[in-house]
C-alpha cells in the first residue's frame, strides 16, 4: 500500500511556530502518513535574508526539538542540493516519484496562494499531476478554488498560530521588538548568535590569542573558546539491524589516552560552506565507520559545554545501515570502530571505563533517545 506523504516548501526565513503548528495538524489529518519538510536552496536565495546554510540549520535545530525522533516528519534536502534544476513543485513531484516509487505525494499549501498557481512554472502540468493540500485561512471557502486544480481543502485549528508569517518576525525583530512566543527558543538564540535580520550582540568578542584551529575570545568578560572553521558538529546514533550501537575508539592528544565517543565532526570540514547537518552526519559516519544509513532523524540540538565554548551538536538517529567501506577515519585519523549490543551498553562502557578509556557523556544521551526509539516499536 502507497504511503501518503505531505511536502511542506518554503524558505522558513525563519522557522517559526506556525510552521511546527502546521506539520502537527498536517500529521494529524486522516490518511496522512509522514510530513517531508523542504527548505528552499539558492536558486530562491535572493528573495530570502538569511543565507540558505543559517536557514537550514534553523530548521533542522526546531523540527528536531520539537519532533524528536518521530519517524513521521523529515527533513528533505532535494532543494539545498539542487537535484531539482528551477526548484519547481512540478519538476519536484517527478524526481521523487522516480526516487520513491512506494510513495504518493502531495504539495501543502495556504488557501492564499491559490490564485498564484497559475503563474507557478509548468502549470498545465500542475492542473494534471500534482495534488494539493490546502490550509484554509479563516474567511476562504473551497468554492473560490480555481477550475481543474486538484485541490484537498484543509480546515485550520489555529488561525492565528498557523498564519504567523515570517516576514512579520523579520520586521520586529529589526525594530528589536520581541518576538515571544512566535519563533522557538532555539530559532531565537540563533538568530541572535549570527546576528541575523539586524540583530546585534551588544559589544564584539575581544579576540585573546589565536592557534591554527581554536581562538580564545572574551565575551563580556566570560572567556571561551571558538573554533575558527566552525561551531557547528554533528553526532551520530547509528543503530544497526543487529540493535547495535556503532561507537568509534580514537586517542586524544587533549587528555593523554583514548576515547570512546559517537562519530561526530564538524559540519564544513570538508571545505564546503554550504554543507546541511545531515550531510556533514552522512560524510562523517562514512569516513569514521565505513557504514551508511537509509534514515536520518534529528534528534536534539544544543551545547555539549556551555561554560567553555560556543560549539553547538546536532544528534542524529540513522538507522538501516549498510557496511559499504572500512572506516577508520581520514588523514592522521586512527578509529576502531566498535559495535555494542545496546542491552549491553552500559556494562560494556562499564568495562572499557576500567581499561583506561574515557567515555564521552553524550554516549548515554544517544542511548536514552535509541532505547526510547526502541520502545516504541520504531527500531
Amino acid at each position: 500500500m502507497a504511503k501518503t506523504v505531505a511536502l511542506y516548501g518554503g524558505n522558513f526565513d525563519p522557522p517559526h511556530n506556525g510552521h511546527l503548528t502546521f506539520i502537527t495538524q498536517l500529521l494529524a489529518e486522516p490518511g496522512i502518513d509522514e510530513v517531508w519538510v523542504l527548505p528552499s536552496g539558492p536558486l530562491r536565495s535572493k528573495s530570502a535574508e538569511a543565507p540558505v546554510l543559517d536557514r537550514v540549520r534553523m530548521l533542522e535545530a526546531c523540527v528536531g526539538i520539537a519532533f524528536g525522533t518521530d519517524p513521521r516528519v523529515r527533513l528533505n534536502y532535494t532543494f539545498i542540493e539542487q537535484k531539482v534544476p528551477d526548484e519547481s513543485t512540478f519538476l519536484l513531484i517527478q524526481y521523487l516519484k522516480e526516487r520513491h516509487p512506494e510513495c504518493e505525494f502531495h504539495f501543502a499549501i495556504g488557501s492564499e496562494l491559490i490564485a498564484d498557481l497559475p503563474s507557478w512554472k509548468y502549470p498545465q502540468e500542475l492542473k494534471r499531476s500534482v495534488s494539493f493540500l490546502v490550509y484554509m485561512r479563516l474567511g476562504s471557502d473551497a468554492k473560490d478554488f480555481l477550475p481543474g486544480y486538484r485541490l484537498r481543502p484543509l480546515q485550520s485549528h489555529n488561525e492565528e498560530l498557523v498564519f504567523i508569517s515570517s516576514s512579520k518576525i523579520r520586521a520586529l525583530l529589526a525594530q528589536n521588538r520581541s518576538v515571544s512566543g512566535l519563533i522557538p527558543e532555539s530559532v531565537f538564540h540563533y538568530i541572535l548568535g549570527q546576528e541575523l535580520y539586524g540583530q546585534r550582540l551588544p559589544n564584539r568578542d575581544r579576540l585573546i590569542g589565536r592557534g591554527r584551529f581554536l581562538e580564545l575570545r572574551d565575551r563580556r568578560g566570560w572567556e571561551f573558546v571558538h573554533r575558527s572553521t566552525g561551531s557547528n558538529v554533528v553526532a551520530i546514533v547509528a543503530i544497526t539491524d543487529q540493535q547495535k550501537v556503532v561507537l568509534v575508539e580514537q586517542f586524544r592528544p587533549a587528555l593523554g589516552g583514548p576515547v570512546i565517543e559517537l562519530p561526530a565532526g564538524l559540519i564544513g570540514d570538508d571545505g564546503d560552506s554550504t554543507e546541511s547537518a545531515q550531510s556533514a552526519a552522512e560524510r562523517e559516519l562514512l569516513e569514521e565507520t565505513g557504514f551508511t544509513a537509509q534514515s536520518w532523524d534529528p534528534i536534539c540540538h544544543g551545547p555539549p559545554v556551555a561554560g567553555l565554548a560556543d560549539e553547538v551538536v546536532t544528534m542524529f538517529l540513522a538507522r538501516g545501515l549498510r557496511q559499504c567501506a572500512v572506516g577508520g577515519g581520514v588523514g592522521h585519523e586512527r578509529i576502531t570502530v566498535h559495535e555494542v549490543p545496546l542491552a549491553e551498553l552500559v556494562a560494556w562502557l562499564a568495562a572499557k571505563a576500567r581499561s583506561g578509556c574515557a567515555i564521552d557523556p553524550k554516549i548515554y544521551a544517544g542511548a536514552f533517545f535509541a532505547a526510547s526509539v526502541q520502545k516504541q516499536g520504531q527500531l
